[in-house]
């Protein structure tokens, strides 16, 4: 008995490939009236086998199934065929047996070659001889008794017996095999050396692809034309399958698919597309609505008859009207046009609709999308709003890409338009092209560069000089299959200034923690080209306005100041440069909130940590004169007790004991938990005007374990230096 590694699926081309067309093809044999089904059409190659004509073990069995939609046509089946992909050496004659029935299965699952033969009928047995095999090449079996096919699916059963352990190599012959679409399991296999195998079958993923001629009467009278169903709406740009079923069948028919151009009279051959003369059709792209129907002709007598007629309607994207208003986009609500949420609004569309690459709403991707993950995301997850429009470069191929396309009518435009949207990408090769189309998206030209990486949520703009009605604005990101997603929020279209501009409103905290920034920010302002702003402050919220010095985003909506401590007075000037006109916003306020100084006398002055009250944070210092940085986190300082409930503190961890050297309680630093080198600093405020100048510090301390330490330091000009 031989013994040897076996791969049960053969050796393998590099990925799966996708046949056009799934279904049979068909090919007139002439006056036989015979039809040639090959399956897949396409003759896809998958994967490579020595089945079902091998025989390098002793015994071997392949079973296969096809679906009745799948064969497409009933008769009578004369001969089996199956494609050669190679040849070394194969054996002179191999015995074979090939047996055929029907059955309403749909898959194939494992069995044993008696269980799942039962009912087949013998339809050849014979010697398949080398001299019949060509590589590259159909070998084609004539039956011994032909096999009627009158429906439901096909299973075949193919023999090699040469008996003992094998007359050939593994290699000798290797046969074609092709997944079927959509994939399922069709096909199982056994091998036995010396016996026929009686254990289960190994069930595969492909199949032999395999040619069936099917011979049919000649047609007569007037054909069957069947019917057509189709979907009732396709998304816009796509192509559609029409496929007619009931039709007749045999010899001397002829199919046609025609097209009219209102579903009633002007019909015509159909133009492109594939199929036109099967009972399959795939169309054009369709971006409007469409009539298709197909005529069934019997060329014996001359008849036809024709299918009923089917209405293909296209979903596209609406064009939002644009006035010198401006039109916005905040991605909060998504809604299905082609797909689960897959835009925006109705003046959106998203190619593809679904999948990696495709556009979603920030947290719908894997709900609606079809994402197979959601890591990825960037932070925030918005600029404004609560949500963002999001493409998944972090599960998506390097070099796929997602188009987000804006429809709008431009016909009210100025021709100095511009694009405004805030824009994210935090790492990574992946990037963000904006494109424009004047011609409703048969062409486009893209603005600027390509956008890449942004680590924060920044604003990016583009000037839009369209005026045409059917205008389509494509944010077109390309994936690099990296560690985040891009992120595109509060799109705009805006107009050029005039007149006053909006200055908006500015709210902050009204406190903050002495020595900390503030970001102040203008929401409600006028924006768009020739818009500019300028931070001012003033020494007392009335007068003296100058533009600010220090900070961040001084000239833009949001600004972060330098550190605050003291009471300082803001407001933002926004200026429109085509007018020359300017606004303000209120003026607002920001206190620091710092402690208040202790006075000390010759009796001195004590805290023993008992009461905890707010000054930045929450209890986060022992008394109004004190100040605790940072605030809050591990490295925080707390009450023994109240670093986990008001510190922000992880755990409770790296207790001292007892807790406390008088009363109930202590101050204590968090060194557990916070990372090796972190410090937090605890200050006391005291006016020390009444002191001797050889007073005393005293405390009491305790840190068991080791490497952390305590310093003690003091600063005479309250705290800039120390």
């Amino acid at each position: 008995m031989n013994t040897r590694t076996y791969s049960p699926l053969g050796r393998r081309t590099k990925g799966w490939l996708k046949a056009a067309l799934f279904g049979a093809s068909f090919a007139l044999l002439g006056a036989a009236h015979a039809q040639t089904v090959t399956i897949p059409s396409a003759n896809t190659n998958d994967a490579t086998n020595r089945q079902p004509l091998g025989n390098y073990f002793g015994y071997e069995r392949t079973h296969f199934l096809f679906t009745a939609a799948e064969i497409g046509i009933t008769g009578n089946i004369t001969s089996i065929g199956f494609y050669v992909n190679s040849l070394s050496s194969p054996a002179a004659n191999t015995p074979v047996v090939i047996k055929m029935k029907t059955s309403t299965n749909t898959t194939v699952t494992s069995s044993t070659y008696a269980t799942a033969s039962t009912g087949a009928t013998t339809v050849y047995t014979g010697n398949i001889t080398s001299g019949m095999l060509s590589a590259n090449s159909w070998v084609t079996i004539t039956l011994s008794t032909a096999f009627a096919y009158s429906g439901n699916s096909l299973e075949v059963f193919v023999e090699t017996n040469g008996g003992g352990t094998g007359i050939e190599t593994g290699s000798a012959k290797q046969f074609r095999f092709a997944q079927p679409i959509p994939a399922a399991v069709r096909s199982q296999f056994w091998t036995a050396d010396n016996t026929p195998p009686t254990g289960s079958g190994t069930t595969r993923s492909t199949r032999p692809n395999t040619q069936l001629a099917i011979s049919q009467p000649p047609c007569a009278g007037t054909p069957n034309a069947g019917s057509v169903t189709s979907p009732v709406s396709i998304c816009g740009g796509s192509a559609a399958m029409l496929t007619a079923t009931g039709v007749s069948t045999g010899g001397g028919i002829t199919y046609q698919w025609q097209e009219s151009p209102n579903g009633a009279s002007g019909w015509a051959n159909v133009s492109g597309g594939s199929g036109a003369t099967t009972t399959t059709y795939t169309t054009t792209a369709v971006n409007a609505t469409r009539y298709f129907r197909m005529v069934t002709t019997c060329g014996n007598s001359g008849l036809s008859n024709n299918t009923n007629v089917v209405t293909v309607n296209a979903l596209n994207a609406t064009y939002a009207t644009y006035t010198v208003a401006g039109v916005s986009e905040g991605f909060e609500n998504w809604v299905n046009l082609c797909s689960s949420k897959d835009v925006p609004s109705t003046n959106w569309k998203n190619t593809p609709a679904t999948g990696n690459n495709s556009w979603r709403r920030d947290d719908q991707g894997v709900s609606d999308g079809g994402w197979t993950g959601s890591s990825g995301g960037y932070s925030p997850l918005f600029s404004q709003g609560a949500h963002s429009a999001r493409f998944h470069s972090f599960n998506s191929a390097s070099g796929l890409q997602g188009a987000l396309d804006y429809y709008v009518n431009m016909s009210g435009g100025t021709g100095a338009d511009q694009i405004s949207f805030d824009f994210i990408n935090p790492t990574g090769g992946d990037v963000l092209a904006v494109l424009v189309s004047t011609d409703g998206g048969t062409t486009f030209t893209q603005l600027g560069s390509n956008l890449t990486t942004s680590s924060t949520w920044a604003n990016k703009t583009f000037s839009l000089t369209s005026t045409s009605a059917t205008t389509v604005i494509r944010l077109r990101a390309t994936s690099d299959y990296g560690d985040d997603d891009i992120g595109v929020d509060n799109f705009k279209i805006l107009s050029p200034c005039s007149g006053t501009p909006l200055a908006g409103t500015v709210t902050s905290p009204v406190n903050i923690c002495s020595g900390s920034a503030v970001v102040l920010t203008a929401t409600g302002t006028s924006s768009g080209p020739g818009i500019s702003y300028q931070w001012q402050e003033s020494p007392n919220g009335v007068s003296g306005w100058a533009n600010v010095s220090g900070g961040s985003g001084a000239t833009t909506t949001t600004y972060t100041t330098t550190a605050i401590n003291a009471t300082r007075y803001f407001r933002m000037v926004t200026t429109c440069g085509n007018s020359g006109l300017s606004n303000n916003t209120n003026v607002v306020t920001v206190n620091a909130l710092a402690p208040v100084y202790a006075t000390y006398t010759v009796a001195g002055v004590s805290e023993g940590f008992e009461n905890w009250v707010n000054l930045c944070s929450s209890k986060d210092v022992p008394g109004t004169n004190w100040k605790n940085t940072p605030a809050t986190g591990n490295n925080s300082w707390r009450r023994d007790d109240q670093g986990m409930s008001d510190g922000g503190w992880t755990s409770n961890g790296g207790a001292y004991s007892p807790l406390f050297s008088q009363g109930a309680h202590s101050a204590r630093f968090h060194s557990y938990n916070a990372t090796s080198g972190l410090q937090g600093a605890l200050d006391y405020y005291v006016n020390m005007s009444g002191g001797t100048g050889a007073d005393q510090i005293s405390f009491d301390f305790i840190n068991p374990t080791g490497g952390d330490v305590l310093a003690v330091l003091v600063s005479t000009d309250g705290g800039t230096t120390f």
